[in-house]
């Protein structure tokens, strides 16, 4: 079971820096298409289109989506590994 724990945290870690990536290279002009950003993109677009719907960027041009997804990845990885650590 702690392999499993291990295995569940690692995977919510790394999905918390695809989406810090993502946010730190849209300072900079980039090719989306490019294979390696296109893989960036289809992982990280569905929840952040799904936080924009809730949260608009408004006027000033800041998006705070990936700020909030990673306060949600953070929120499901501590509810999911307590979860299994009871199970223990």
């Amino acid at each position: 079971m702690a392999i499993l724990i291990f295995c569940l945290n690692f995977i919510f870690q790394i999905y918390a820096l695809l989406i810090l990536l993502r946010a730190i290279l849209s300072y900079f002009p980039h090719d989306r298409y490019q294979p390696l950003m296109y893989l960036l993109y289809q992982a990280t677009d569905p929840p952040l289109k799904w936080v924009r719907r809730f949260i608009p960027s408004g006027n000033y041009g800041i998006d705070f989506s990936p700020f909030v997804v990673l306060i949600i990845v953070w929120v499901l990885q501590q509810i999911l590994i307590q979860l299994l650590t009871l199970l223990i």
